[in-house]
């Protein structure tokens, strides 16, 4: 049975290798392809091939099926730029249409589908009067490696959704691609230019243009109403704008603007930018109106006039960004909520930051650099930052070689505007101010604080200020050259804990800073500074340069402590000034006289003196250190003891340092390593230790161990304990009596003189035992050597 079914085994192998090898040279069945001629109307699934060039009006090829395909095999289909004239017609509701190969010229629509779904591959539509791909109402749809030039409309699609244009090239038409109503559409890896709009959305969401370059148009992107993204692009000269927003809203990443009229254009729009390059753009590098903008980690650079140009904008976010050599790097008008953080503004011809108008400005963490270095512009000013008739918080930042640091302006003496710097740092520019205060008196509403900032520049008030068109304003009741006398973070390298006015200096060391009096050495001049010569613009807490830092008392903490022992303890020293300041010092600690660097751990219990130091003076504490938790159990008992007799042992509960843990009250179980130990358990622990009598029975060695165990992991075990056997003294042997002589009975007789009855057993049982040894012997010495093996 078994053979007959390995027959069958091999024989079914063996059938199907040998088919599957004749498989191999089988004939391949041929793809069908049926030839057409135009012009022709397909109405069943399958293969076409265009066999041949047309010429005339009309439709050429009507496609009424789904499950097509047709190959225009590069064939040109040529019509007449007649009303009507259509290449290719996929009737509605024909689905899964794939076109190639076309080579098509001079009609209305050169593919017009409608209310299905098609690709269009490798395709040429050129010179159409209308437009060379027409959709509506199409859903899921293709274009790819095609390419569409010198139509009135390169693509049009209205109300489609979910489709690709991809690796296309789109040129010379007077719209590239427009799309209306149209949702989920990507456009990527194409090229697009010389077209009057490379790209016109209205009423779209989710538009998404990856990876592609426009390039040459008047308006590369045209957006309204629409939701889009901008990645990985290069948008280059274009006449017009890069992209052209209104009422839309954009997100654009890793991308160029370059050689535009403007790299970007946004009016009622909201968009954010980031890691892009704008560049050389004629007019403006942003040019927004309207709308909330956020620049992250973009370059602004060469640009004709502007760097970017914001009016009236909402919210505008400028972050970690580059803006330098265009003419004015940033100008925000009546904007609102400005905010300009870690940025570098270098090197502007005109102005680097120029705001009008603006509510709730912060610039934080910039950096102002050579801007306003273009002599031409002198006249009117030119520099870092320029701000008229804007409330903003402008700190922490730096101006270097700039022409003006600030140039301040107020016209309007019923605007209320509160304008605050500190915090910055001037630094060789030209002038650290220019006003211009058309208006002195009554303008009770506006307030200029200039506190807390380290200046070193050539000249503090530039001549400009003071020139017979202008008044020079700011009266004592403007500009306030310091706070109050408050505890704060000094700008200056000298330190200091006190803030108030500002450091003074010139670049060649003359400034009041570097040559007044501080004889208290408090780090403040012993006389008040006038900006303009007039008494009219005071620092009354002008920094010095002759600080000296004062302190009236050193704390430690904590004053009074308790630790186990073991456990680390760090102390922190605190240095107060005499003006209650307070701050923390890196103090010189010892522990009972030992030195130690700030953080401690002592191992034995005991009180410990802590005391810091900080120039010359002291603070002190007390450590309390106790024992730690128990750790283990020294067991402590006699060298030997004697058998089952009662004998004195300790137990002693210590931590990791052998300190004896004079807290712990409990107890412990006992055992021993060999026989029975009572009691089984100890009472309470009294200071941390034991002491208890104990009887060690039932031994069957000649030593034992004794342990003990919390039931917490912590044991102890004793040394060996000797055992001695008890010994009883021999009992004496009595010195016999004479007694009378008689003659000897037949049978013992006990102490009564009665016979005893069982005389025979001292007799009997020794000779029974004797026989039955013997005769084992005999057994074993006589049994064959055979009968032991089976």
């Amino acid at each position: 049975m078994a053979n007959k079914q390995k027959t069958l085994v091999y024989s079914l192998i063996f059938i199907l290798t040998v088919s599957g090898t004749l498989s191999l040279f089988a004939p391949v069945q041929a793809e069908t392809w049926t030839d057409i001629t135009l012009p022709y109307t397909i109405t069943q699934s399958g293969n076409y091939r265009i066999s041949d060039a047309f010429s005339g009006s009309g439709t050429a090829l009507s496609i009424n099926a789904s499950n097509v395909v047709v190959d225009g095999q590069n064939n040109l289909l040529s019509l007449n730029q007649a009303e009507g004239d259509i290449a290719v017609a996929i009737v509605p509701n024909s689905r899964n249409v794939l076109l190639k190969n076309l080579n098509e010229t001079g009609a209305e629509f050169g593919v017009y589908a409608k209310e299905g779904n098609f690709t269009v591959t490798d395709s040429l539509l050129t010179n159409n009067t209308s437009t060379a791909i027409f959709a509506f109402n199409v859903t899921s749809f293709t274009i790819q490696s095609s390419r569409t030039s010198s139509n009135n409309y390169g693509i049009v699609t209205v109300d489609c959704s979910n489709y690709t244009i991809n690796h296309c090239h789109i040129k010379n038409n007077t719209k590239g691609l427009v799309t209306v109503l149209g949702s989920g559409i990507t456009v990527q890896a194409s090229y697009l230019n010389n077209n009057t709009e490379a790209i016109s959305a209205q009423n779209c969401t989710n538009l998404q243009i990856d990876s592609s370059s426009l390039v040459e148009n008047e308006v590369a992107i045209n957006a309204a109403y629409t939701t889009l993204s901008a990645n990985d692009l290069s948008v280059s000269d274009n006449l017009d704008a890069g992209i052209r927003l209104s009422y839309s809203d954009l997100t654009a990443y890793n991308s160029e603007y370059k050689n535009n009229l403007m790299g970007l254009y946004s009016i009622y729009s909201n968009f954010s930018v980031t890691n892009s390059s704008i560049s050389d753009n004629f007019v403006a590098g942003i040019l927004s109106g309207f709308g909330d903008t956020t620049l992250l980690d973009c370059v602004l650079d060469n640009n004709n006039m502007y760097g970017i140009l914001s009016l009236m904008s909402n919210i505008t976010k400028i972050e970690n960004c580059g803006i330098r050599n265009n003419e004015y790097g940033i100008a925000a008008l009546y904007t609102q909520n400005f905010q300009l953080t870690d940025s570098l503004i270098f090197n502007n011809s005109y102005v680097g930051l120029m705001e009008e108008l603006g509510n709730n400005t912060r610039l934080v963490s910039n950096n102002f650099t050579q801007n306003g270095l273009d002599t031409d512009n002198l006249d009117y000013g030119a520099g870092a930052l320029m701000q008229v008739e804007t409330n903003c918080t402008v700190t922490d930042n730096v101006f270097k070689n700039n022409y003006d640091a600030l140039m301040l302006g107020e016209f309007d003496e019923e605007v209320t505007n509160t304008q605050t710097y500190h915090y910055n740092t001037f630094d060789n520019n030209s002038y650290t101010f220019d006003f211009n205060y058309n208006v002195v008196s009554n303008i009770t509403g506006h307030k200029l604080y200039f506190y807390n900032n380290y200046v070193n520049d050539v000249g503090y008030v530039s001549p400009i200020s003071f020139g017979s068109e202008m008044q020079v304003a700011p009266a004592v009741s403007v500009f306030y050259l310091n706070t109050t006398l408050q505890a704060g973070n000094r700008v200056t390298l000298d330190g200091g804990r006190m803030i108030g006015g500002n450091y003074w200096a010139h670049p060649n060391g003359t400034g009041p800073s570097q040559t007044g009096v501080d004889a208290d050495h408090d780090g403040f001049l012993d006389t008040p500074f006038d900006l303009l010569g007039n008494h009219t613009v005071i620092d009354y807490l002008p920094y010095s340069s002759s600080f000296q830092e004062k302190i009236v008392k050193l704390s430690i903490s904590p004053e009074t402590a308790s630790v186990k022992a073991g456990e680390t303890i760090n102390y922190t020293a605190t240095a107060t000034d005499m003006y209650g300041n307070s701050w923390n010092v890196t103090a010189d600690y010892a522990a009972n006289g030992n030195q130690f660097s700030g953080s401690i751990s002592a191992i034995y219990p005991g009180a410990y003196s802590i005391q810091a130091s900080y120039g010359d003076q002291t603070a002190t504490a007390t450590l309390y250190v106790t024992p730690g938790d128990v750790e283990r159990y020294v067991v402590i008992t006699p060298t030997s003891v004697t058998t089952d007799a009662p004998f004195t042992i300790r137990i002693v509960a210590v931590d990791a340092h052998n300190n004896i843990v004079t807290d712990y009250s409990g107890t412990v179980s006992l055992c021993t390593s060999s026989g029975t130990v009572t009691p089984s358990a100890s009472s309470a622990f009294s200071y941390g230790t034991w002491i208890g009598n104990i009887t060690v029975s039932n031994l069957d060695a000649e030593s034992f161990t004794i342990s003990a165990s919390d039931g917490s992991g912590n044991t102890g075990v004793s040394s060996t304990v000797t055992v001695i056997q008890e010994t009883t003294e021999p009992t004496p042997t009595p010195t016999p009596t004479q007694s009378p002589t008689t003659q000897p009975t037949a049978n013992p007789t006990d102490s009564t003189g009665t016979a005893d009855s069982y005389w025979w057993a001292w007799y009997a049982i020794p000779t029974l035992v004797l026989l039955a040894l013997v005769a084992a012997g005999v057994y074993f010495i006589k049994r064959p050597k055979t009968s032991l093996t089976k």
